[in-house]
């Protein structure tokens, strides 16, 4: 079974294509929202962004939309565990390569910053 696109990424793909041509203000950086709350900012978040759904494992999903971002790719923690923001940054990099900055206010410590080396090192 081929992995399915996290939601909006069809969304994303066409924002971060504007912004590469100039177009529309922006870095090219590609947002992750997670969390309870992930549904409802990736709805009003103005920017590219995907998000990977509640009560869902990242590595269900194809990043390879990540390929086209400007890197690091940047996960806005919405209250999810540690080990599995670990994994949505493992499953990011499978896909895409690059690099990882999770960020968020409700664990510590934060940034976290994951990149393709530490992710081949193990």
């Amino acid at each position: 079974m081929r992995p399915r696109k996290p939601p909006y990424a069809h969304q994303a793909r066409a924002r971060l294509a504007l912004e590469a041509q100039g177009r529309v203000p922006g870095f090219g950086t590609l947002i992750v929202h997670t969390g309870p709350s992930a549904w409802d900012a990736a709805r009003h978040d103005p920017r590219a962004c995907v998000l990977l759904p509640p009560s869902e494992a990242p590595e269900g999903f194809d990043w390879s939309l990540a390929r086209l971002a400007t890197p690091p790719v940047l996960v806005m923690d919405g209250g999810e565990e540690h080990a599995l923001l670990d994994r949505l940054a493992r499953a990011i990099l499978r896909d895409a390569k690059g690099r990882v900055l999770i960020l968020g206010t409700e664990v510590k410590p934060w940034p976290r910053y994951v990149a393709e080396e530490v992710a081949n090192a193990a």
